[in-house]
């Protein structure tokens, strides 16, 4: 039996810088590696958000715009260099991920995926905290 044509994964790149005043190459920066990285990889980029805001809270347009990517079934992954880029509210990372796994949407981070920790964390958390 032949093995089938193995589907080429779209992924939308995601960038965030945390405030305006920082260097607006570090964006470039991050897209760049992240387009590297995706190459290597084979994955069809089919977007790129990058914005310029907080990482405390998931109310931000590039966010959004990844969610409606993710809801119309145009990407099946998100690339981000840094799994705090998308949020540094491990809670609402963790939150995020759902959404986007209920949308056969998975997130990938160059640096690693830490969102294992995260869940143990807040597992553990919720034990002591009853």
């Amino acid at each position: 039996m032949e093995k089938e044509a193995r589907k080429t994964m779209r992924v939308a790149v995601y960038c965030r810088l945390a405030r305006a005043d920082q260097n607006d190459t570090l964006l470039e920066v991050q897209k760049e590696r992240l387009r590297v990285y995706a190459k290597e990889r084979g994955y069809d980029i089919v977007a790129e958000i990058a914005e310029i805001g907080s990482g405390l809270s998931l109310n931000r347009p590039g966010i959004r715009e990844m969610a409606g990517l993710a809801h119309r079934h145009m990407i099946d992954a998100v690339l981000v260099s840094d799994i705090s880029r998308l949020c540094r509210d491990c809670g609402q990372t963790l939150r995020l991920e759902g959404k986007l796994k209920k949308q056969g949407v998975s997130i990938e981070s160059m640096k690693g995926n830490p969102l294992p920790e995260y869940r143990r964390a807040r597992i553990a958390l919720g034990c002591i905290m009853k």
